[in-house]
């Protein structure tokens, strides 16, 4: 399977959260559907039995999300870089 928890996904089909819609996988269940917590909260949204943000999460099939690219620090331009470095930790 090509997709982990903690991978940040988009759904490419309007299939419970809209198309588009950007968020974290936190579960993946044994018939290879994945538990999303998306960034906003979604109409029909809910916690994810108790393991994500309540209204946030929805039940996906992998053939339904890809996974996003991660950002490198290269990719951030210098003033987003400066406010990252001071930043209260």
């Amino acid at each position: 399977m090509k997709f982990k928890i903690g991978d940040r996904v988009e759904m490419t089909f309007d299939g419970g959260a809209p198309l588009g819609a950007q968020g974290t996988i936190i579960y993946i269940d044994f018939d290879a559907r994945l538990l999303v917590e998306y960034d906003n909260p979604l109409p029909a949204g809910h916690d994810g039995d108790g393991r994500g943000k309540p209204g946030h999460c929805r039940w996906t099939y992998a053939d339904w999300a890809k996974v996003l690219p991660v950002p490198s620090i290269t990719s951030l331009d210098l003033d987003t870089l400066i406010a990252l470095l001071k930043a209260p930790l």
